[in-house]
């Protein structure tokens, strides 16, 4: 019904055509008793037997050139119970789908359908959500993200990335190392950006419990280290347990990858309320880095990041919800401890899924910038 109560009665007072049933809302609700006359299976679960998704663009296909900011999205999907209708969500506000443009599509015989919308606004990382109706009122979902440059082209270069992280991911999600390392080797062989690669060693790296050192005892000769890669003093979150570089084993979110409109190599998992402690030794000169909210839980979400250095509040964020990140840059010169804090926003605390986004510990090749040396 539009966005609810903001549309409700508007053509009341003259103000607008008023709340009305989008398509998206007409193919949810044709499933449901109320209007099919059916409850059978009412309370079985969807299951997807099978779902292939692709994605293209007016970059990537000819017969869409020309076509400003044109997002085709197509595949092959059969469930339990069948699925009837498809509707796929263009979000690049991340606010659960209020004012994301929508289209539906129908499967045909072999569960085949293609949905395509053109003219999308520029957006950083916007979030293709695909619903896929089942017969009985259920609901599966996928997720896949683009972005559209202020030219109006569509960039699915985050999309290819996780496609190219898939077997890696599932491996470490099922804690399968061995299955994990092969997959890694394969992408090493490929032609994957960097950053992906990097992101799978990283995720492979979990699995493999090798020691890490605290900031206070690295090396001289490192001079970048992400605080993924370091052992806390203490470390404690409001959720599930305290993980670094992946999202931990849960039943909510399967992918352990970083991600947060975009997917990171190097994090901290916290959510609210969450603190990590980390014994720097005097001997860092700056921490830089992002923060934000689990893409998955953008939509619900709302946290305050706070750092502090030796008991020292030096920074802390607005409220952060939504596709919002917050950037960092703090001065550690001589600073012995380092405190990274999550605080909810709000008294609920349901979807605070916040993520401590590659921060990383400089200082210069070679010094010790401690009192005692």
């Amino acid at each position: 019904m539009g966005a609810g109560n903001n549309t409700y009665r508007e053509e009341r007072r003259e103000e607008g055509k008023g709340s009305f049933l989008t398509m998206a809302s007409a193919m949810r609700l044709a499933a449901r008793p109320l209007f099919n006359g059916s409850d059978k299976d009412e309370a079985k679960p969807g299951r997807l037997e099978r779902c292939q998704l692709t994605l293209s663009t007016n970059i990537t296909r000819a017969d869409l050139a020309g076509r400003r900011g044109t997002l085709r999205v197509e595949g092959t999907v059969e469930g339990s119970p069948p699925v009837y209708g498809v509707i796929a969500y263009f979000d690049s506000a991340h606010d659960g789908g209020y004012r994301a443009p929508t289209a539906t599509s129908v499967p045909d015989s072999q569960g085949r359908f293609a949905i395509e919308v053109s003219d999308l606004a520029p957006c950083g990382n916007g979030e293709l959500r695909v619903e896929l109706c089942h017969v009985n009122g259920g609901v599966s979902e996928r997720r896949l993200d683009f972005s559209v440059t202020p030219e109006g082209r569509v960039d699915l270069s985050q999309w290819e990335m996780r496609q190219a992280l898939e077997p890696v991911a599932e491996a470490v999600a099922h804690n399968q190392l061995t299955a994990a390392q092969t997959a890694l080797r394969k992408l090493e062989a490929s032609q994957t950006p960097e950053l992906g690669k990097d992101i799978a060693r990283k995720l492979v790296g979990t699995l493999q419990a090798e020691p890490k050192p605290t900031p206070a005892d690295a090396p001289v000769a490192i001079t970048q280290l992400p605080l993924g890669d370091a052992r806390p003093q203490a470390a404690e979150v409001g959720w599930l347990k305290p993980a670094a570089n992946r999202i931990p084993r849960n039943e909510e979110i399967e992918s352990p990858l970083l991600d947060s409109g975009m997917l990171y190599a190097t994090g901290l998992y916290a959510h609210s309320p969450s603190r990590y402690v980390f014994d720097l030794g005097g001997k860092w000169k700056l921490l830089r880095g992002e923060a934000g909210l689990h893409t998955a839980h953008q939509p619900h979400g709302a946290v305050v990041f706070v750092i502090k250095t030796d008991g020292k509040e030096v920074f802390r964020s607005p409220t952060i919800r939504g596709g919002t990140k917050a950037s960092y840059e703090v001065n550690v010169t001589g600073v012995k401890t380092l405190e990274l804090m999550v605080d909810k926003a709000y008294s609920g605390n349901g979807g605070n899924w916040g993520l401590w986004l590659a921060p990383t510990l400089f200082r210069e090749p070679g010094v010790d910038t401690s009192e005692h040396k």
